[in-house]
């Protein structure tokens, strides 16, 4: 029973810690920070143990602000 509540907050954590990175970017590149909230959102994308969804907004962000922009078809459903 510990282990599945331990288990359960450090999904919520690192969840959290997600959506963090994705904002932190948004933040970087209102900033003039392009390369590093592309780089911020690159990292959330390769973690493997971030929610699938959150990984593809990271990449739908990726795509916009990358030179030149790609946009995805859900991409507007993610953001």
């Amino acid at each position: 029973l510990q282990e599945k509540q331990l288990q359960q907050t450090l999904n919520q954590l690192q969840k959290s810690i997600a959506e963090i990175d994705l904002q932190l970017g948004i933040l970087q590149i209102q900033q003039g920070k392009n390369d590093t909230a592309l780089k911020t959102w690159n990292q959330l994308q390769q973690n493997s143990e971030v929610n699938p969804q959150l990984r593809e907004t990271a990449a739908t962000l990726i795509g916009l602000w990358s030179n030149p922009p790609r946009l995805f078809p859900n991409a507007e459903q993610l953001i």
